[in-house]
């Protein structure tokens, strides 16, 4: 018979109920999040022209002792709307350091009348650990 026994806002779960909790905070413990630095391009777009290019690039490196083969995420932050990568390339030159292409069509409909300096937030996901970091463009009209 399970027991439980309240602290607060959390609840203690004693008895077989008690391994499956434990289970999961060891595998929560062993996530981790990691500060990277973010490179998007173009710099500035515009919402109302045409841009040059159908894609906004976001150059992330990978710290050493991470397989870029392993990531299963990459995900931009618009104006708090989540937007996922068309494709994530690695780049040939560099092992390390990971492309991943947006559909600049997609962010300029998320940032429609936005203009100014805007910070893209970006989020990679590979394995366990979570890669985060930002870059500010410009958007105009």
């Amino acid at each position: 018979m399970n027991k439980s026994k309240r602290f607060g806002r959390f609840i203690l779960i004693m008895g077989v109920a008690a391994a499956m909790v434990c289970l999961y905070l060891a595998q929560a413990a062993l996530a981790e999040t990691i500060g990277v630095d973010v490179q998007i391009r173009p710099k500035h777009i515009r919402l109302s022209d045409d841009n040059p290019k159908p894609y906004i690039n976001c150059n992330v490196v990978i710290p050493d002792g991470y397989d870029p083969a392993d990531i299963t995420s990459c995900t931009m932050d618009v104006v708090g709307t989540e937007v996922k990568a068309k494709n994530v390339k690695i780049c040939v030159n560099d092992p390390q350091r990971v492309v991943g292409l947006f559909d600049l069509d997609t962010v300029c409909s998320i940032l429609d009348g936005t203009t100014g300096n805007v910070e893209l937030g970006v989020t990679i996901v590979l394995g366990e650990t979570t890669f985060v970091g930002s870059d500010t463009i410009k958007v105009s009209e």
